[in-house]
């Protein structure tokens, strides 16, 4: 009898000692319908659950270890295809070509959630959001801190330079010339947020269209061409068809998607600014 209880003590305390395994967590499976959210569920995600992510928009970067489907286009989604993926959640921007489906469909169509980014600041707010909802709040929270922070780092980044009296365009396509204004949305914020003087800040669209004409009666000292790097040749192209006006190129695959990729393109921003050559 002592011979037993000896032996279970020693299995119990062995066992006390071992790392705490769950058999019980079920995957998600996650589709996010735009390139910024795919990347913020890759960000919260620990890189075994990567695979969690079962379908994407494209133009959206997948990690090493992710093989989703591709199920959503500009202005199209496939939701026929999202629907035979037996979706957990669902995570769709404002402005997203999607019907969200009704109660009937719940079983195939899962949890259909709108992430919004009107602002600098509710990009800390969806990352504490989606941490939450895809069981990783703590990661969520980290990386919203990490975000604030390098924010905060940056405001009134250009004004306290050299060349922060020059007023800039920032133009994100061609035929028809689409322009950064001064709506409420997260990048016209971080160009203001930046002590940018954006010519078309006066206007209230986010995103306006605007005439050759407007911009050269404008006469900005410098012009800032936004684009994806998939296109750079095009964008460079862009850049180098006005005269004058120093015309630069900064990533838009880094500024344009809401996120800690947003720090790194304000940067890289700041940069282009700064040194006519740098985007070259």
């Amino acid at each position: 009898m002592a011979g037993k209880i000896g032996f279970r003590a020693f299995f119990w305390g062995i066992a006390l000692l071992l790392p705490v395994v769950s058999f019980g967590e079920q995957p998600l499976r996650v589709v996010a319908l735009s390139p910024a959210l795919a990347q913020m569920c890759y960000e919260i995600l620990p890189p075994q659950k990567r695979n969690w992510v079962v379908g994407v928009s494209e133009h959206t970067p997948v990690p090493r270890g992710a093989a989703p489907q591709r199920v959503a286009a500009a202005k199209f989604t496939d939701q026929e295809r999202i629907f035979a993926l037996r979706p957990t959640h669902v995570f769709y921007e404002r402005g997203a070509a999607v019907h969200t489906p009704s109660h009937t469909l719940s079983e195939t169509s899962g949890q259909w959630l709108r992430i919004e980014f009107k602002s600098l600041m509710e990009v800390a707010t969806q990352y504490r959001r989606m941490g939450g909802l895809l069981g990783h709040a703590s990661e969520g929270e980290r990386l919203a801190r990490q975000f604030e922070s390098g924010l905060q780092e940056l405001k009134g980044a250009w004004a306290r330079t050299p060349g922060s009296k020059k007023r800039v365009f920032f133009q994100l396509d061609e035929n028809p010339i689409v322009a950064v204004g001064g709506g409420q949305d997260f990048l016209p914020e971080l160009i203001q947020w930046l002590g940018v003087d954006n010519i078309f800040s006066s206007l209230s669209q986010s995103y306006p269209r605007v005439s050759k004409e407007s911009v050269i009666a404008a006469a900005p000292d410098l012009i800032v061409v936004i684009g994806l790097k998939g296109e750079r040749e095009r964008f460079l192209e862009m850049a180098s068809r006005w005269k004058g006006g120093s015309p630069r190129v900064v990533d838009g695959d880094l500024l344009t998607l809401p996120g800690l990729s947003v720090i790194a393109g304000a940067k890289q921003l700041l940069r282009v600014l700064s040194d006519p050559d740098s985007h070259r």
